[in-house]
């Protein structure tokens, strides 16, 4: 099987150094990525072109990013999308940790943890409240094929759910590789 490519979506609202630290840990993955791309709100037009990757200036929604991930998955051109806050962090090995073991899986999804539970690592399942959009790899295959449709706090839930409804396919990582702030 071929080595998958992987696009980023960035979402980001005004946290500027926030947003450059994101955007360390993605291009300093030992994974190669395709494409990155940021899809800013809060921001003037033209304010983030010096950070050498594509932009796209958007409206706030006040929807969590839901807007903005539901357009990358559209617009982006990976084997998988992966979506990052522009307040999360992950490991140099993060992707090259999720592809261990890879055999085409649509949803691939990993332990996080957040600053509400610094002292341990919470164990991802496919359910609503144990999984978020930091923490997963979604197939270009499977997003085109489910809207993103959820604009509510669980958005990102609902689109795995629906996801799932589409017959994705899944595989656990038993690691912690993602810290949401």
């Amino acid at each position: 099987m071929k080595e998958p490519t992987v696009s980023v979506c960035i979402t980001t609202h005004q946290r500027l150094e926030q947003l450059k630290n994101a955007l360390y840990f993605v291009k300093n993955q030992t994974y190669p990525i395709k494409e990155i791309k940021i899809y800013a709100s809060g921001y003037k037009e033209g304010e983030l072109d010096d950070l050498g990757v594509e932009v796209s200036y958007e409206q706030d929604w006040k929807d969590w990013g839901h807007h903005k991930r539901a357009k990358a998955f559209k617009e982006l051109t990976g084997d998988y999308i992966w979506t990052v806050c522009d307040d999360d962090q992950y490991p140099f090995t993060f992707l090259e940790r999720m592809f261990v073991n890879h055999n085409g899986e649509d949803i691939i999804y990993c332990n996080f943890g957040t600053k509400t539970r610094p002292h341990y690592w919470v164990k991802s399942m496919l359910h609503r409240g144990y999984i978020g959009n930091g923490n997963i790899l979604v197939s270009k295959k499977i997003a085109s094929i489910t809207p993103y449709v959820g604009m509510s706090h669980s958005g990102d839930w609902t689109f795995i759910e629906d996801c799932l409804k589409n017959k994705a396919t899944s595989r656990y990582v038993d690691e912690g590789l993602y810290f949401h702030n």
